[in-house]
């Protein structure tokens, strides 16, 4: 087990390798060529009307109410299982 010194270290080397995959992502987005500015603002657009139509909208609304109603059941199953049975 690791100490509170140990893993606030670790957080912070965490913190730090995101940064850096962050600023490097930025750097390479700055630097691309007109052409693949221009097909990713392309792809862009299109997943953006992908995800606005009314379908899609509709499925999305439904799949977060399905995880809202069963959430609660879920924990009480797990809730269940973890819990030691008396005698055995």
């Amino acid at each position: 087990m690791k100490d509170a010194e140990g893993l606030r270290l670790e957080t912070a080397v965490a913190r730090e390798k995101l940064n850096f995959d962050r600023a490097r992502e930025k750097d390479r987005l700055a630097n691309r060529t007109g052409p693949e500015k221009f097909l990713d603002g392309i792809a862009k657009w299109r997943r953006a009307f992908v995800l606005s139509g009314v379908k899609t909208i509709a499925k999305l609304t439904s799949a977060a109410a399905e995880i809202i109603a069963i959430a609660p059941l879920e924990e009480a199953a797990g809730g269940l299982v973890r819990r030691p049975q008396a005698g055995w």
